[in-house]
């Protein structure tokens, strides 16, 4: 059975218990009438012994007669409001929260009837337990209207009875207070008004643009790949494989050859030639050709190193000038073509010997270009590890003015950097005639200076005075039957002409000079004048002869260990 169903049952128990209508308009009319205040109080109501129906004017049609029914409800126990009489008004309050609210309660809701024995229900009357849970618990709407009077008036008197335990739960607001309203909700905000100055407005950095530039590594596709580069007139072979880029040059070549000679390329091709080659520029197509980028080679090095490839033989009966040696070797030491190196190395070699019996003085007209090499050859020795060519380099700018180097463009290129001074040479790679002079390292130039400074002390030590007798006696004299030849007597004679103007002699003939520039040159020239003729025995010119080329092996082993090529043990 249904809540609803369960109230109606209810309601009809009710009327079937009411007494008849006539007998309840006679028992009205029986007792004395008194106004009640909107205010009284159950207690007062009780004194009087008034039975008053107070209704509200607001509450029109809802306040009725509620009579003591003893058989009304059994369940609900005593209190002591209900034990002080009969007979209690019931009190309608125009203060309960609910009418203050503005709110009324429905007239189709029905709260279940709470039949109180032997006492009148009030608002102090009610148990708070029962009060929580009919105000707590909403009863349903009554769908049907009343269709006697009897239900209608039982209907009335639940209603009144749900007022009362509702206002019975809530505190009682006093008639001078004025009732609540409902708060009220904020307007909304309205536009300033044109004479209403305007809020400030917050102050906000300026964003910072950003540039993005693209990156060095990102290639680009297309027609824009080749908009910086160009073809090698004499090196795109056009049924080539490959296409080789050198700076912004490219080479079309043919991958077999070029495996056959580099054991650079051999790689790239073999286990090195995947995607991820940094030799291997994206997977570039020129013509239906793979490009392989090739760094630290200038494009005139490169050019020289396929010209030997094709040219091989010619060169080999007609030994090409040094500036392509020199570009030989440094682009078969960075690509490793072993056969071109150790060509162009062999014939360097023979430019630059490193034995002391192959050095020989350089004519003043090639002396020039011959300082200018020795620098590029100290350059190329140190970049490709070539240290047998050092010595003789070297030594070409120990007994050169300033060592060769042009000291106002030394000081200005020390104060640049290295970076640009690299990018400098580069550009004048394919400009060799108007590219600026090489130059040394500062610390191959203090090693310079401190080999020169012990090269002219030893020079100046042989050059100051002749040979002591003790040191190289003759041996014609050594011999009792020899002291009555005549060579003998020719021999003392030409020692104690040579004492007295020694210094002299060399002046004349140019030797002082000459080995004070090159102390190797001035022990040669001593070693090589024609002492027999000065009327020196055959002993001793050979002496000394042995003496001063002995002393010349020993400054040129020296020379190692004052150019740092040599540890001093």
């Amino acid at each position: 059975m249904s809540v609803e169903d369960q109230h109606l049952s209810e309601s009809d128990s009710d009327s079937e218990s009411m007494p008849d209508v006539s007998q309840l308009i006679e028992e009205r009319l029986t007792q004395p009438k008194s106004s009640v205040s909107r205010h009284s109080t159950p207690d007062s109501a009780k004194e009087t012994g008034d039975d008053p129906m107070v209704e509200d004017d607001s509450h029109a049609g809802l306040a009725g007669e509620v009579k003591d029914e003893d058989d009304e409800d059994d369940e609900l126990p005593d209190t002591p409001t209900s034990k002080t009489g009969d007979k209690d008004p019931i009190v309608l309050s125009s203060s309960s929260p609910a009418v203050a609210n503005g709110s009324r309660p429905s007239r189709h809701m029905k709260a279940p009837p709470v039949p109180i024995p032997n006492s009148r229900l009030n608002s102090k009357t009610a148990s708070s337990s029962r009060l929580t849970s009919a105000a707590a618990t909403p009863t349903p709407a009554r769908t049907s209207p009343p269709t006697t009077r009897q239900s209608a008036r039982s209907a009335t008197k639940k209603r009144a009875r749900e007022f009362e335990e509702s206002s019975s739960e809530l505190p009682r607001v006093p008639a001078s207070q004025p009732v609540p309203q409902p708060t009220k909700r904020a307007r909304r905000a309205q536009p300033p008004s044109a004479s209403q100055p305007l809020p400030a407005t917050p102050s906000y950095k300026t964003p910072t643009i950003v540039k993005i530039e693209p990156s060095s590594t990102i290639k680009s596709k297309g027609k824009q790949k080749t908009v910086a580069r160009k073809r090698s007139e004499n090196f795109w072979h056009l049924d080539g494989s490959v296409v080789v880029q050198v700076q912004n040059t490219l080479f079309r070549l043919h991958r077999s050859r070029l495996t056959q000679q580099s054991e650079y390329f051999a790689a790239l091709q073999n286990g090195d030639g995947s995607r991820d080659s940094p030799a291997l520029v994206d997977w570039d197509l020129v013509d239906s050709c793979p490009v392989y980028v090739v760094k630290n080679v200038s494009v005139l090095d490169f050019e020289r190193l396929l010209t030997a490839l094709d040219a091989g033989i010619a060169y080999a009966i007609n030994p090409p000038p040094f500036r392509v040696l020199a570009s030989l070797v440094r682009a078969a030491h960075t690509l490793s073509f072993k056969t071109i190196l150790t060509f162009a190395t062999h014939l360097l070699r023979e430019m630059w010997p490193s034995d002391l019996a192959r050095i020989r003085e350089t004519s003043d007209a090639d002396r020039a270009q011959r300082v200018s090499q020795a620098t590029e050859t100290v350059l190329l020795a140190q970049q490709c590890d070539l240290p047998e060519l050092l010595k003789a380099a070297y030594h070409e700018l120990l007994r050169a003015p300033d060592f060769g180097q042009d000291l106002a463009v030394y000081v200005h290129a020390e104060s640049a950097d290295d970076t640009d001074t690299r990018r400098m040479e580069m550009e004048y790679d394919e400009d060799e005639d108007n590219a600026p002079p090489a130059r040394l390292a500062a610390s191959a130039l203090l090693r310079l200076v401190a080999a020169q400074q012990a090269m002219q002390k030893e020079w100046l030590a042989h050059a100051r005075a002749p040979p002591l007798p003790s040191a190289f006696p003759c041996p014609l004299a050594q011999l009792a039957e020899a002291n009555h030849d005549p060579r003998t007597a020719e021999c003392a004679r030409a020692r104690a002409e040579a004492e007295r103007g020694w210094l002299s002699l060399l002046l004349q003939t140019g030797v002082f000079e000459a080995g004070l520039g090159d102390v190797f040159v001035g022990l040669q020239r001593l070693a090589d004048m024609d002492w027999k003729e000065m009327g020196y025995c055959v002993g001793c010119v050979s002496e000394r002869r042995d003496a001063w080329l002995e002393k010349r092996e020993k400054l040129w082993r020296r020379l190692d260990v004052l150019l740092g090529l040599k540890d001093a043990q």
